[in-house]
């Protein structure tokens, strides 16, 4: 004999359980006001996920709670937990250090629960091979703007010659992969233009000269581990806390 039960009763049940499991967290809901909408359609327009090709091309729903949840992140300077079975909100928070990815509740809940020891593990592992952080933050750093202190100097040309980790702090955990936090140095090279006043004809004369510098950088990454070699396989996303490097070194102080 089988036992029929109607849908509603299937569906009342599920929300009671639903209610039951959400009594154990402090709820936040949150508002479509921070969300930049220009963004949104800038990740419609180059197809970025959650956007894909073909039927995955109108995915504004999935678009606009990553945005959200995003938003809310960066503005209390947090990493957000991101649990869904959809491989598109994977690829969408592959692309923000805020955000980890989790298909599902258990496999959060067991890194809850992780000891302190696993972290530690990964911090020494992270800490014994930089290279491919400094790498990929060498190319971010190329992209950077570089401005002067002095506004009578211009920064006409950067050449960014490396960019060296020196501390590096785990802050959370997913799915196999983790976001830290790092500090850094910046060697780079800069042509520098500027007018001298000549004593003789009383006119301005533009200089140029190039000057090499290091400057103190703070950022954050995310990367993708290996953990059967429990290394770093791939970095998945980097972002430097500044837009903007400031330039100090004055040519004129070598007169």
């Amino acid at each position: 004999m089988s036992l029929h039960i109607p849908d509603w009763e299937v569906m009342r049940i599920a929300m009671a359980e639903w209610q039951e499991f959400l009594k154990q967290f402090d709820l936040l809901k949150l508002e479509y006001a921070d969300v930049d909408v220009k963004k949104v359609m800038g990740w419609y327009d180059s197809i970025s996920p959650p956007f894909r090709e073909g039927k995955k091309r109108k995915e504004f729903p999935d678009a606009f709670a990553i945005a959200i949840i995003e938003a809310y992140a960066r503005k209390n300077d947090s990493v957000v937990a991101v649990v869904s079975e959809d491989p598109d909100f994977r690829l969408a928070c592959n692309r923000f250090s805020s955000l980890l990815y989790f298909k599902s509740l258990p496999t959060l809940t067991e890194l809850l629960l992780s000891d302190a020891a696993n972290t530690e593990k990964w911090r020494r592992a992270i800490l014994e091979d930089l290279s491919v952080i400094e790498t990929a933050l060498f190319e971010e750093a190329d992209g950077l703007e570089y401005f002067h202190h002095d506004s009578d100097y211009t920064v006409q040309r950067s050449k960014i010659h490396g960019a060296s980790i020196t501390d590096v702090r785990i802050v959370a955990f997913g799915a196999g992969e983790c976001t830290l936090t790092f500090d850094a140095e910046l060697e780079a090279e800069h042509l520098l233009k500027w007018n001298e006043w000549g004593y003789e004809h009383g006119e301005a004369e533009e200089q140029k000269e190039w000057i090499l510098e290091t400057a103190p950088i703070t950022g954050t990454a995310k990367v993708s581990l290996d953990t059967s070699t429990n290394t770093i396989k791939d970095i998945t996303s980097i972002e430097t806390d500044i837009a903007e490097v400031e330039v100090t070194e004055n040519p004129r102080c070598r007169w």
